[in-house]
């Protein structure tokens, strides 16, 4: 390990280590030695293995194992003892860097607390998954350099004192599908959501003013036009005289850990509504308002099923026009009068991918509106009684043709 890398990794507010080609641990910097309470005298190659949970030691080797074998990147998971004696869950994510010829000539890693996200998953809830890294001032050649950080499976960015970004990895742009020309200075800005833009800028001058280091959340857009959260950290570099002359940060995605949080709120708040005895008019339309902010891009309905009757006995909705839903409300329930029938005849989940390509219902008053409001795609999934009986259809629309996937479909069996 050359001297200028093991300081610019020690200087990483992250748990950081690299490995031999064969696997064998070369480096663990300074934050790992610290939260584990080791130190470097005491770990050597094997000794890291001390600070495993004896419980997980056997399925880490075999895991690590075989990323090694591999050859490509990799994570595991296992618990690793702080330096007070205490467990915490750790996510153990591995990046190779590849010589001339294609083969791994070193391992980088770094290892971020999932504690929270663990028991959030016990509780069938996805959190975040937390690590800490951040980059020290440049010290070798431009393009040496540039390949270890494009290697750190994260999104780091630097700024000048002032704040002004001067440098992104290569995953930073990836992402954002910006390259560093047009995201230098300012140009990463327009990747901020609108609703966060100037909080975030308001956040990012306390930092700048006291030195200190910060921590802040928002979404950034994706290069496909998807917005997702990610919670933003920077840490101050210093000079000799105690000067900063460069800002290191890390954005780290929490969507799993956003969206848990608002399925979270969003059901104990349909439960206090319950157990408040609420019109169910409102209860469905919190109910709505809920699938909305956790699938984004979504509009949502409900229409209600009584046993005998010709058509749909009540509609609500948050964001959909009230024109459109009185019309899909008045839809008679048979096959042939739209997806919201047919999912409540047959029982089951019709999804239509792209609505403008449908001419079977053109006549219908609701497939003009839909397409009126810019409505392409429509998921219908029926909602069924302990003893199979239809009681609501639940439809979810977007202005984009697509089929769910399986985490939308997950999200919809719950909110069903």
């Amino acid at each position: 390990m050359d001297n200028d890398l093991g300081q610019i990794l020690d200087a990483l507010p992250g748990l950081v280590w690299t490995a031999h080609p064969d696997g064998g641990v070369e480096f663990l910097n300074a934050r790992w030695l610290e939260y584990t309470g080791l130190t470097r005298d005491n770990v050597s190659t094997l000794g890291w293995r001390s600070a495993i949970h004896a419980d997980d030691l056997g399925e880490l080797l075999t895991a690590w194992k075989s990323i090694c074998t591999s050859g490509k990147p990799g994570e595991m998971e296992a618990r690793l003892r702080r330096h007070d004696s205490q467990y915490r869950w750790f996510l153990f994510r591995a990046s190779p860097i590849l010589n001339t010829s294609g083969e791994v000539a070193r391992w980088f890693g770094i290892n971020t607390d999932i504690q929270d996200r663990r028991a959030a998953e016990e509780a069938q809830f996805a959190t975040e998954e937390r690590f800490r890294m951040t980059v020290e001032e440049l010290r070798q050649s431009e393009r040496q350099l540039r390949t270890m950080i494009d290697s750190i499976p994260g999104y780091v960015w630097r700024t000048t004192p002032d704040g002004t970004v001067d440098f992104l990895n290569q995953g930073w742009c990836d992402y954002t599908g910006i390259s560093m020309a047009e995201a230098l200075r300012t140009g990463w800005q327009r990747t901020v959501h609108p609703d966060d833009y100037a909080g975030v800028m308001a956040y990012w001058r306390t930092p700048l003013e006291t030195g200190t280091p910060g921590e802040y959340e928002c979404r950034h857009r994706r290069y496909d036009g998807t917005y997702r959260w990610f919670v933003g950290r920077a840490i101050p570099l210093r000079d000799q005289d105690g000067n900063i002359v460069k800002w290191f940060g890390l954005n780290t995605d929490i969507e799993d850990r956003k969206r848990a949080e608002l399925l979270l709120e969003g059901k104990n708040r349909l439960f206090e509504m319950l157990a408040g005895h609420f019109p169910l008019d409102r209860i469905l339309v919190e109910l709505c308002k809920l699938v909305e902010s956790t699938m984004p891009g979504a509009f949502c309905t409900a229409m209600l099923v009584e046993p005998g009757c010709a058509s749909f006995q009540g509609a609500v909705a948050a964001s959909l026009s009230p024109t459109f839903i009185a019309s899909v409300e008045s839809t008679p329930l048979t096959p042939e009068f739209g997806p919201c029938a047919i999912a409540a005849c047959r029982k089951q989940q019709v999804v239509i991918p792209d609505l403008p390509s449908e001419s079977r219902w053109k006549d219908e008053s609701w497939y003009q509106l839909a397409l009126r409001d810019g409505l392409k795609a429509c998921w219908s999934t029926p909602v069924m009684s302990t003893s199979g009986q239809v009681l609501a259809v639940f439809a979810v629309y977007y202005q984009d043709s697509k089929v769910p996937n399986s985490l939308e479909q997950d999200f919809i069996k719950q909110f069903a």
